[in-house]
């Protein structure tokens, strides 16, 4: 006998979902007991007899008040954006220039283009569609001039300067969510804003989150799911330079002129669960969580995942 312990995030994840999954657990494997749990549960809310077996814990979180008595687990945390860079790269992996910046650094033209993206390295913001602004590389590298409150903005948040991939006529990423190693929904995302006239000069900042939705009705960013062979790769080879955290969100892009992909960055903290999470409410008037379950069969996948790596890890 084997244990699995899951351990879910009211709010960003409904502890429903994974009892269903854990009853599809039971079914492949009844050799492996499952307890779904959240951060108030205690190492003490399971019985001393069942501590004795082999176990792994998942937790889409932080561990709260539960400290494994035993066993390997698998948990959820934020990963800064410029170790994300730095591990893509390492790896292999493409992905947009970047570089931490600071006011006074002159960066070159030849090597950047007349445009980059300046992102916030605040991870808490990343998902909210206030991101990442697009912006004339003169305007930055002549800090000075920039309108008091864009400076300012700048100055007192930590920022990223990326290069910038052309996507089309209207910022356009996908997202692709992994539950330890394997692809559970997957969506293209493109905002209701479109590009500008980059030759005009006269950009200073412009909002190119693709999640970005302007102000009055009908004016959501447009969401549809898809299956993408090639997406779906390089999804899964970016989760494997996280082994260790079983829920990620994937930012991928595609530049609109050439067909390359790019890994843009992965979310690491466990709000990425669209089936269920807060975050995603809004979405979910639009795509369903039947239609975003029914995709990628996804509590199958979540289920047939979890036994692989009970009996593979419980220890």
């Amino acid at each position: 006998m084997r244990n699995l312990i899951l351990i879910t995030q009211p709010g960003r994840q409904d502890p429903k979902d994974f009892e269903e999954i854990a009853e599809r657990v039971r079914k492949l494997d009844r050799y492996i007991k499952v307890f779904v749990l959240t951060p108030e549960n205690t190492s003490d809310d399971i019985k001393r007899e069942d501590w004795r077996n082999p176990t792994l814990t998942v937790t889409l979180d932080s561990l709260g008040n539960f400290t494994p008595k035993r066993g390997r687990f698998f948990y959820n945390r934020q990963i800064s954006k410029e170790r994300q860079v730095e591990l893509f790269t390492n790896a292999g992996i493409r992905t947009p220039r970047t570089i931490a910046y600071s006011a006074g650094i002159v960066l070159d033209e030849e090597e950047w283009g007349s445009v980059v993206v300046v992102k916030t390295s605040n991870l808490k913001q990343t998902s909210q569609g206030q991101s990442a602004s697009l912006m004339q590389l003169k305007h930055l590298n002549d800090f000075s001039s920039l309108a008091g409150p864009l400076r300012e903005r700048i100055e007192s948040k930590g920022v990223l300067v990326q290069e910038f991939v052309p996507t089309g006529d209207y910022p356009t990423s996908y997202r692709a969510g992994i539950f330890l190693g394997r692809v559970i929904h997957m969506m293209k995302k493109r905002s209701n804003i479109p590009i500008p006239d980059l030759a005009n000069t006269s950009i200073e900042e412009l909002n190119i989150d693709s999640n970005h939705e302007s102000p009055g009705e009908n004016n959501f960013a447009a969401r549809e799911l898809v299956v993408d062979d090639e997406i779906i790769a390089l999804a899964t080879r970016v989760a494997g330079v996280f082994p260790g955290l079983p829920l990620l969100g994937i930012d991928i892009i595609r530049h609109s002129k050439t067909g390359e992909l790019f890994a843009l960055e992965i979310n690491g903290g466990g709000n990425t669960w669209q089936f269920s999470s807060r975050h995603a409410a809004q979405g979910r008037l639009v795509i369903s969580k039947e239609e975003r379950v029914k995709q990628f069969d996804a509590w199958n996948t979540c289920a047939r995942a979890l036994v692989e790596k009970t009996r593979s890890h419980a220890s």
